[in-house]
């Protein structure tokens, strides 16, 4: 018999629900799945076991469920060399390629930005993560490639999006930073978002791909680490995978996939991302995909106002990134995202942790504002709304500060 957990929840089961809940007293009873068991199955009582058969049920059931199978197509990749540049103040040095893919199916390429201290003196552990409207966005620097958006799209300024990704910080903790434009890889519109590497992959009757969005991104972030792998500044078995908001959701399938990060990061990544999803409070399943469908895969909208069908809920995602080591975040302005449902998701993928002899699961009780650990899983809860700030990176660089100290 599969094994089951009961959460017990404060509700009132008879009482009409909101169509949008913000209030713990309207979450509905629900039944979460054992994290250490696969769809239908047993719990793991091992971790060769967890290993040999819980780990690829999940995978499995996450990628026919959910956000698509991830293309086994063969694709050959080239890095072409834009040039590198010191920024105005001499601190930072931006080198700039352009990876060119091709296949059977097609063509595609994207610009990616590797950002490291001018003065580094050999390979650094490296943070790799999408960024949403462009490079330009981190910094104000002239030199960086502005890339191209879907139609319809406003364009963002030259370093308006700076304060998410901290360079000065991260740069002076001893890390390089690794990125791309979510819109050049599949540009994040309904319509628009089989233009980028999409090209590459067969597609379905309905002319799409069967993995998502979602899928695409975090593909081209493995061959973002590809890419990381032959750059001599770079160290890419100190690689850490981030995400804020559809991208931390994009960070956990993603870590999930690939083994060769060593860390992972969701910040704020809600519904679908490491929010348990039987809660219903805030975003739901409905909800996004009625407004987001292109993220997942081209069956995933079955599962709309049917959460408790589900096989899989978040907490097994967050367990896929396990024994390495795993971040998330939430904000207290940020209810749509659901803080307590990203906590107890993150509390129950701990016992994964446990079981592979990582060191003991999280504490019951959330945190409160502040940090909660245990030795290879961490989750901080700050004021302020849906964003990555200081304070998060402050965590996160806190949390992975063992890899630069090699």
């Amino acid at each position: 018999m599969a094994a089951v957990m009961t959460l017990a929840v404060t509700a009132n089961p008879a009482a009409a629900r909101p169509a949008t809940i913000q209030d713990e007293a309207d979450v509905p009873p629900y039944q979460l799945p054992d994290v250490l068991a696969p769809p239908g199955g047993d719990a793991a009582a091992s971790a060769g076991d967890w290993h040999a058969r819980v780990r690829p049920a999940l995978l499995a059931s996450f990628a026919a469920d959910i956000y698509g199978p991830q293309p086994d197509t063969m694709v050959a990749m080239t890095a072409i060399d834009e040039g590198a540049h010191r920024s105005e103040d001499g601190r930072l040095l931006f080198h700039q390629h352009r990876l060119a893919f091709k296949s059977d199916h097609g063509t595609a390429a994207f610009n990616v930005l590797l950002v490291t201290p001018s003065d580094a003196g050999g390979p650094l552990p490296v943070f790799i993560g999408l960024n949403f409207f462009g490079n330009h966005t981190l910094h104000p620097a002239p030199f960086i490639q502005e890339g191209p958006l879907p139609d319809g799209v406003k364009p963002l300024a030259r370093g308006e999006r700076a304060e998410r990704f901290q360079l000065d910080a991260v740069t002076s903790a001893g890390f390089a930073m690794l990125t791309a434009s979510r819109m050049e890889i599949a540009p994040d519109t309904v319509d628009q978002w089989q233009d980028g590497v999409a090209a590459l992959f067969p597609k379905n009757a309905a002319g799409r791909t069967e993995t998502g969005a979602i899928g695409l991104w975090a593909w081209a972030l493995s061959r973002m680490l590809d890419h990381a792998a032959a750059h001599p500044l770079v160290d890419d078995s100190r690689a850490v995978v981030f995400g804020h908001s559809r991208l931390g959701k994009t960070a956990l399938w993603t870590g999930a996939l690939d083994e060769r990060f060593q860390g992972v990061i969701s910040n704020n990544s809600g519904c679908m991302g490491a929010a348990i999803s039987r809660r219903r409070f805030g975003e739901t399943v409905e909800r996004i995909h009625t407004r987001f469908p292109h993220w997942f895969h081209p069956d995933f909208g079955r599962f709309a106002g049917r959460e408790d069908d589900l096989p899989v809920d978040q907490h097994h995602l967050l367990a896929l990134s396990a024994p390495r080591v795993l971040h998330v975040a939430s904000a207290v302005g940020d209810a749509w995202a659901d803080p307590l449902g990203e906590f107890i998701a993150t509390r129950e993928a701990s016992r994964v942790w446990s079981l592979l002899d990582a060191g003991p699961a999280m504490a019951d009780e959330p945190p409160g504002v502040g940090i909660a650990r245990a030795p290879r899983v961490a989750y901080h809860l700050r004021e302020g709304k849906h964003d990555i700030n200081a304070i998060d990176w402050a965590h996160y660089l806190a949390t992975f500060a063992h890899l630069a100290s090699h």
